[in-house]
């Protein structure tokens, strides 16, 4: 997070100080300010986290877990006080593996009786589009229409 607000603030802090942003977006780069401070050691986290998922795909091909830890909110439910931390809990699975530039799917999985589906994120190792995108389609062609 550290680098996003670090960039975010860079690229379009001036947009705020023109007012050409709504209050929300004036908001979230208004928290860039305060929290693009650790950049640095996000940088470094980054390179870890990088390495360690190296190792991690020396033994498995990819990953497969949920896309999101939570069905996502109506949007009548959200509010100034909760959007940040909402934002961070929905992003809290696939942030590290876009911040490591990992290749990345996302599928929708029926939910029997939900009228939304659940998500299904495979991850691969860096260069591994095909598998992933190969992995993805046996997926969605063993998936109920």
């Amino acid at each position: 997070m550290g680098i996003f607000f670090s960039e975010i603030w860079d690229t379009d802090h001036d947009l705020v100080a023109g007012n050409q942003v709504g209050e929300d977006i004036a908001q979230a780069i208004g928290l860039a300010d305060a929290l693009r401070g650790g950049a640095d050691q996000a940088r470094q986290a980054k390179a870890a986290l990088r390495q360690s998922l190296t190792g991690l795909f020396e033994r498995v091909e990819l990953l497969a877990l949920p896309t999101m830890p939570v069905f996502p909110p109506r949007l009548d439910s959200v509010n100034a006080e909760s959007l940040f931390p909402l934002c961070v809990e929905i992003t809290s699975h696939v942030a590290p593996f876009n911040a490591a530039g990992n290749p990345c799917t996302a599928q929708p999985v029926p939910v029997p009786g939900s009228r939304l589906p659940a998500s299904l994120q495979l991850v691969g190792p860096a260069n591994g589009e095909d598998l992933l995108v190969a992995t993805a389609a046996h997926i969605e062609a063993a998936l109920p229409a």
